[in-house]
């Protein structure tokens, strides 16, 4: 499955320096979402692995994130890893741990 992705570098807010350093994951209507719950820090900056056309190839995943999603994936790196994101709608549902739709880019 892809996701296109969208970027801040190509459009950003240039009062706000730290705006060209966010991506986020888009499919239609549906936008990915990282969680702390996931257990990584949402204010760590990561590495996405971009295709040369700007999708991001996810490797959707059922059962391994601990709440109900609709969807769930593993997002590669470009370290080889990866990080395991969800739908918007479904992260940061218990207000005590982060989440962000706009990643924190390296």
């Amino acid at each position: 499955l892809e996701f296109r992705l969208c970027s801040s570098d190509l459009v950003y807010d240039k009062q706000d320096p730290l705006a060209k350093y966010h991506v986020a994951l888009q499919r239609g209507p549906l936008m990915l979402a990282q969680d702390e719950k996931l257990g990584y820090s949402v204010d760590t900056p990561i590495d996405v692995k971009i295709n040369e056309d700007g999708t991001v190839d996810l490797e959707i995943t059922e059962g391994e994130i601990p709440f109900d999603t609709l969807i769930e994936a593993k997002l590669p790196l470009t370290d080889g890893t990866s990080i395991a994101v969800t739908d918007y709608s479904s992260a940061g549902k218990n207000w005590t741990e982060k989440m962000a739709v706009w990643m924190l880019t390296k």
